[in-house]
């Protein structure tokens, strides 16, 4: 299928290391998340022209209700696929954290 995922440190405004229990969320709960919407994520690349190797970078924060409240995308190889990436992305919603905000660098690769 041709996706990759990472959850990634970034500069210092967006890092955040996997919370101990009691706070934020963990990265495999972030991952899980994530992944569900991989069909949607998917779809974004399948509707470009063609379908280059490529990575994209999503920086978002998750407010205390388990919705994404602000995010970013860049795709340096398709900047197009970013606006439907981004509709994805803002679709998301994860369980409630423990301690308020959570600042999350993910990025995805697609391939064909």
């Amino acid at each position: 299928m041709g996706l990759a995922s990472c959850i990634c440190l970034a500069p210092a405004a967006w890092a955040r290391k996997a919370p101990p229990p009691s706070e934020g969320l963990s990265s495999e709960v972030i991952q899980k998340t994530v992944r569900a919407k991989y069909p949607e994520f998917r779809k974004c690349y399948e509707d470009l022209e063609d379908q280059p190797p490529l990575r994209v970078e999503m920086q978002f924060t998750i407010g205390p209700d388990g919705k994404v409240t602000t995010g970013h995308v860049e795709s340096d190889v398709r900047p197009a696929m970013a606006p439907c990436v981004e509709r994805t992305l803002f679709s998301l919603v994860f369980p409630h954290p423990v301690g308020g905000d959570v600042k999350v660098a993910y990025s995805v690769n697609f391939a064909p």
